[in-house]
């Protein structure tokens, strides 16, 4: 467990990318800009809880993706529009329909990436 000491006063820090939350999406932005801006860029993720979950702790870790390359490997049958379909009925209907498909038709490729590019374990 990390030792947290409260301090009085400021502290000077220079980073270029400095990124709020160490959930899935601030470790995922984390990765994606390691990789834009090679390792030669000062990165810093800041956490404001003792270790790293953000929200995604809330979900028991399941991400919703359609179209990965392991479901297709397993023969499973998904795609970006059953995904938008089954937001919009948990939704009953009033999530943003633009947004709905950018996030179904973009699911499955980032899935991927995050397995193949930076050998995150998922399972099926």
């Amino acid at each position: 467990m990390p030792n947290v000491v409260p301090r009085s006063g400021g502290f000077d820090l220079d980073v270029d990318i400095l990124i709020i939350g160490a959930g899935a999406c601030g470790l995922t932005a984390a990765l994606a800009a390691r990789e834009a801006t090679g390792p030669e860029a000062t990165i810093l993720v800041l956490e404001r809880d003792l270790s790293p979950s953000g929200s995604t702790s809330l979900s028991s870790g399941f991400i919703p993706a359609a179209g990965t390359a392991m479901q297709k490997a397993a023969g499973v049958a998904d795609s970006p529009a059953l995904l938008a379909q089954d937001i919009q009925a948990k939704a009953h209907g009033k999530a943003h329909e633009p947004l709905v498909q950018r996030v179904a038709a973009e699911s499955g490729p980032a899935i991927s990436w995050l397995h193949e590019a930076h050998g995150l374990p998922f399972i099926l």
